[in-house]
């Protein structure tokens, strides 16, 4: 008796198992489709997303875990990781995990030793964007253009080999995601000095930019136009400069 209980016990963990797979193949297919149908060059939407039941999954997924509070068999893990090569990509996997109805985590490259990016206790997927780590100095100009998944590492060293003499404000920590970090993740704002608080920010074309995928993500939205307009008149962001 006590031996048919534990094999009907693994039984249905097996058929729990696999029913659980089965869904998440099935949501896989669904969101690379819908990504194809949403960014481009579609052919490539399959090599940026990752199943559970893809060998490279679990890399990916603890490539940039800086807790071991959160890399263990117990933490959840998201149904799909999408890395994505470019800005179209990003903004398709927005929309299409909006259609589909599952929440998404984004990942900028940090170290965030919360998991507040990659942890949830609902179904969730993760945008990790640390394939989008671009750095753009601009000494003539004094600006620069920097991609979500690069770190404050990165750009104090990129601004280094332009000049000695310019810098600029923000987190002590190289390890930041320069993503998380410029939309107020961790400390941000509240440990810099006054003067910083001014001046750092992303520029007044990046905040337009950012409303505008906003509204185009949310198109049902009545109040979008006003969103834009209410921005717009007030220009919420001060130029960036390098210092």
């Amino acid at each position: 008796m006590e031996m048919s209980r534990s094999s009907f016990r693994l039984l249905l963990l097996g058929f729990l198992l696999v029913s659980s797979y089965a869904a998440s193949d099935s949501v896989y297919d669904t969101f690379v489709q819908c990504l194809s149908n949403h960014s481009a060059p579609s052919h490539q939407a399959s090599s940026i997303v990752y199943a559970q039941t893809n060998s490279s999954f679990t890399n990916v997924l603890r490539s940039y875990i800086r807790n071991e509070r959160f890399n263990t068999s117990s933490t959840p893990k998201p149904l799909i990781i999408v890395t994505p090569s470019d800005e179209s990509q990003v903004q398709a996997a927005i929309i299409c995990s909006r259609d589909i109805g599952i929440l998404l985590k984004i990942r900028s490259g940090g170290h965030d030793y919360d998991g507040l990016s990659y942890v949830s206790d609902i179904p969730f997927f993760i945008l990790d964007m640390f394939n989008l780590r671009s750095i753009n100095v601009n000494i003539t100009d004094e600006t620069a253009w920097v991609q979500a998944g690069a770190t404050l590492g990165e750009l104090y060293y990129r601004i280094w080999e332009k000049s000695s003499v310019h810098g600029f404000p923000a987190g002590v920590c190289p390890t930041l995601g320069v993503g998380g970090h410029l939309s107020g993740g961790g400390y941000a704002f509240s440990i810099e000095s006054p003067w910083e608080k001014t001046s750092f920010g992303p520029s007044e074309e990046v905040a337009e930019l950012a409303l505008e995928s906003y509204c185009h993500i949310r198109s049902s939205l009545s109040e979008c136009p006003k969103l834009l307009q209410f921005f717009g008149s007030r220009r919420p962001w001060p130029k960036t400069p390098l210092t």
